[in-house]
């Protein structure tokens, strides 16, 4: 993740992007930890969110979902 032509949030977005698209409920849980940690806003996540549903239709709606409620979740805490 270190940053190279694409800064780590950069990375951490695409990383986001593909643990929804894999329907890793545990992946996701992480990878959004260390997207609040890299200052990614929410209306950016929604934004990930939408290509893992265009690409991967209603898998990619249900892990959306969780990743969105994962994101509510984790900055209530903070």
């Amino acid at each position: 993740m270190k940053e190279g032509d694409l800064t780590s949030r950069e990375k951490t977005l695409v990383a986001l992007g593909i643990v929804i698209s894999k329907q890793c409920g545990d992946c996701i849980l992480s990878w959004v930890g260390t997207a609040i940690e890299e200052g990614i806003t929410f209306e950016e996540l929604v934004e990930v969110c939408g290509v893992a549903i265009l690409l991967n239709g209603g898998p990619g709606a249900a892990y959306s979902c969780q990743a969105v409620e994962t994101y509510q979740e984790l900055k209530e805490e903070d």
